[in-house]
């Protein structure tokens, strides 16, 4: 049994496994290799896709990123270029289809209580007879 105050190098690679899984549960390690995209590369795609309205996806495509890192640089590069009196361009976000059809919403719920009150109403005549 690994006691708590000893540290993973104390124990041998087994057990250090052990406390590592009790910690992580049965985490798969990945064989992929991290990609390394400079800063220059990365402003490039990233103002180009700015400019030809893509998204934060396509940038992250091209140049084998996850879309969350594309996101968390974009802001670090945005705000350390802020001091040199210059703004990364924002990407337009992802179309959600339609925009959304208040008055239609409104005109739902209308319908929802009159269908409610009538109801009521009917409940309530049925009572009185």
């Amino acid at each position: 049994m690994i006691e708590w105050s000893q540290t993973v190098e104390e124990n041998s690679g087994h057990e250090s496994r052990k406390l590592l899984d009790l910690f992580f549960g049965d985490v798969q390690m990945s064989d992929e290799k991290r990609v390394r995209v400079t800063d220059e590369q990365f402003v490039e795609v990233w103002t180009e896709a700015a400019l030809n309205e893509g998204t934060v996806a396509d940038v992250a495509e091209k140049l084998g990123l996850k879309k969350e890192s594309v996101s968390v640089r974009a802001t670090t590069l945005r705000k350390a270029l802020r001091d040199h009196d210059v703004e990364l361009p924002k990407m337009r976000r992802r179309a959600r289809g339609s925009q959304k059809d208040f008055g239609k919403l409104a005109e739902i719920i209308r319908q929802k209580q009159q269908a409610i009150e009538a109801i009521a109403a009917a409940d309530s005549a049925d009572a009185e007879s």
